[in-house]
């Protein structure tokens, strides 16, 4: 299997997770799910596979995209110019918002983010 495809069925695993807490727990906090999935997995790799060079504009979109679903919320725009990441959406609570900004600096070859992101519940403030 590639590292593309233990990628993508890593990020399906997560998100059926993610699926099932949230019936499990309708609050919508599916972190500590999530927490015991990677664990129980023995996970202690990042999210995607490291590569060993920047990635393209596509493939930065496709993961920012990932990591905003995957903390539970919706893109409604995603563009990425030459490592310039733009993020519209909603996320569940403004301590994802301060999170995804982090991880999506982190994208190898994302050069600046720039997050316009609502959020239900300000648990930060």
């Amino acid at each position: 299997m590639s590292e593309r495809d233990e990628y993508e069925a890593a990020k399906e695993a997560r998100r059926a997770v993610l699926h099932d807490a949230g019936h499990e727990h309708p609050s919508g906090d599916h972190t500590e799910a999530l927490l015991r999935y990677l664990k129980g997995v023995g996970q202690g790799k990042s999210a995607g596979p490291a590569p060993a060079e920047p990635l393209d504009d596509h493939e930065i979109r496709a993961r920012a995209v990932d990591l905003v679903v995957d903390a539970g919320g919706e893109v409604t725009t995603a563009v990425v110019t030459a490592g310039t990441v733009w993020v519209r959406g909603s996320v569940p609570r403004r301590s994802d918002v301060t999170r995804l900004r982090r991880s999506l600096a982190q994208i190898p070859g994302a050069t600046r983010v720039d997050l316009r992101l609502r959020y239900d519940v300000d648990d930060i403030g």
